[in-house]
Order: structure tokens, then C-alpha cells, then sequence
């Protein structure tokens, strides 16, 4: 079985789509309808003033996400089993964000 952990920091420029839950949820959403994953639910965190934190369950693992709106920065991590493509959740986030810097670590697991 292969499995793929993506540990993803993306830093931006514009701190907007850091902010609230919208557009990076749709975005990731899409990203992993694309992938193959199935998505079994969804919990995600509006804090005050600003900043998310969210997380898929999926058949296949997760996919979490929180960001650092003071730091210009999203963390995600991208966990599945099986043929799930990674990549495309991680694209997803990227059309969104449009990272000035980022560093993507691939995790072996098993």
C-alpha cells in the first residue's frame, strides 16, 4: 500500500486568504476531490480576529491546515493511503495562496 505525509509551509504575501475559512476550504475541498480521496467529514475553526484551523477526515487519512496570519504562513499536512495523488491537494492550496516561499517535506511512513 502506499502512503504519502506531505508536511507543507507555505509563507504569502497577501495574509487575506489566511484569514477566514473561505476560499482555502472550496479550494482544499476541490484539491482533494481531484486527488481520489473520499471525504468521511469536515471540522474547521474561525479564530478572533482572524486565523483558521481545519482538518478533512478522509477514507484514505487527513488533510489539516492552520494558519499564522502574523507570519504570513500556512501549515498543512497532507496524510493518505492508497492512490490518492497528493500533489493535487497540495496545488490546490498553492492556486489559492500563491506562496512567495514554501518548504514541502515528503515523510516516509510504513
Amino acid at each position: 500500500m502506499t502512503r504519502r505525509h506531505l508536511v507543507a509551509d507555505l509563507w504569502v504575501r497577501d495574509v487575506e486568504p489566511l484569514r477566514f475559512e473561505e476560499p482555502l476550504r472550496t479550494a482544499l475541498r476541490s484539491g482533494i476531490d481531484k486527488s481520489g480521496a473520499t471525504i468521511l467529514g469536515e471540522l474547521f475553526h474561525q479564530f478572533e480576529p482572524h486565523g483558521i484551523s481545519g482538518c478533512f477526515l478522509l477514507a484514505e487519512s487527513h488533510v489539516s491546515y492552520h494558519s499564522f496570519v502574523e507570519e504570513k504562513l500556512l501549515s498543512l499536512d497532507i496524510y493518505t493511503c492508497g492512490s490518492a495523488d497528493v500533489e493535487r491537494i497540495l496545488d490546490a492550496s498553492r492556486r489559492v495562496l500563491n506562496p512567495v516561499r514554501e518548504q514541502v517535506r515528503d515523510v516516509p511512513r510504513g
